[in-house]
């Protein structure tokens, strides 16, 4: 499991970059593809926020970070 130090750091980097998502992510742990190690295996957080659009509805958003098991980001995708 991804150590809870790690998590806080790249919730600290995540809160920078986008503002308005909550702190506490959710923790899956990804599966394995074709060819990939068995001894470093990656993790997906998942950050949750609302936010209001111009014509004021409220729009969910989440903020996926892939991340190996040293705590390495891979990779940021955001939804709309």
């Amino acid at each position: 499991m991804v150590n809870r130090q790690l998590v806080q750091q790249i919730s600290q980097y995540i809160l920078q970059r986008f503002p308005d998502v909550c702190e506490k992510p959710t923790i899956q742990k990804r599966r394995l593809e074709k060819g990939s190690s068995l001894s470093n295996p990656t993790y997906v957080l998942i950050y949750k926020s609302k936010g209001g659009s111009s014509d004021g509805r409220v729009m969910q958003r989440r903020i996926r970070v892939v991340i190996n098991s040293h705590g390495k980001i891979l990779r940021i995708t955001s939804s709309r």
